[in-house]
């Protein structure tokens, strides 16, 4: 699979470009991710620009990853998406209850809500190389039976807190990943994901490789060192 890789030289201009991109696929089965980007791109998504393009009702939300904190937490990747989306559509969206005693479980029943296949999966690129919370050289990097796990807290990058994550078998499965991926610091990992020696392990987004269409949406400090 080859990646169809577009350059823009903003942030917002990745927010346009994923929100025509989110139009054209038209899915109705999307998993959401946290972070800066993802918020510019729900700001497009609501405005009058994009948001009669697409048919709310019948879209299903659902996470790609959360941290073990309560929705109103403000580090909360579902408390960031109600904010700046979901409060603004008539959508369906299941959470991952990060906020649950019991994370092993929690995984469990999570896993049994999750469609064979997302329409749409949007992910992102730590400067580890890690993708939702599937951090390098962990257990759950090369999980493949289980589609929905706990992630102990990582020790390396913040917020030091556990997670739930899904895993590579939903990435792979997914129809379309689209991976919005912003700043120089990125451009080691980015590289490493799409043309480094494949070891998930040590880069987790490696992952994405095995995804049934993949668009990457990165500015041009992020992919100065792709060869393409």
């Amino acid at each position: 699979m080859t990646p169809d890789i577009i350059c823009v030289t903003s942030i917002g201009e990745a927010a346009r470009v994923a929100a025509e991109r989110w139009v054209q696929l038209a899915p109705r089965t999307i998993a959401l991710s946290g972070g800066s980007t993802p918020r510019a791109l729900h700001a497009l998504l609501v405005s009058s620009e994009f948001k009669p393009r697409i048919d709310w009702a019948a879209t299903t939300f659902f996470f790609g990853d959360e941290r073990a904190v309560p929705p109103d937490h403000a580090d909360s990747n579902f408390g960031m998406a109600q904010r700046t989306l979901l409060a603004h559509v008539p959508s369906r969206a299941h959470r991952m209850e990060g906020e649950a005693a019991d994370l092993d479980a929690t995984a469990l029943r999570y896993e049994s809500l999750l469609p064979e296949a997302f329409d749409l999966m949007l992910v992102g690129l730590g400067p580890d190389g890690h993708t939702a919370s599937l951090f390098p050289n962990t257990a759950a990097a090369t999980e493949m039976h289980h589609r929905v796990v706990r992630v102990p807290a990582p020790t390396h990058i913040g917020p030091h807190v556990a997670r739930l994550s899904c895993t590579a078998p939903v990435l792979n499965a997914a129809r379309h990943l689209l991976a919005l991926v912003v700043g120089a610091e990125k451009a080691a990992p980015l590289q490493r994901a799409l043309e480094g020696p494949f070891d998930p392990s040590a880069t987790p987004a490696q992952h994405w490789r095995r995804a049934q269409a993949l668009t990457v949406i990165c500015d041009h400090a992020a992919a100065a060192l792709l060869k393409r």
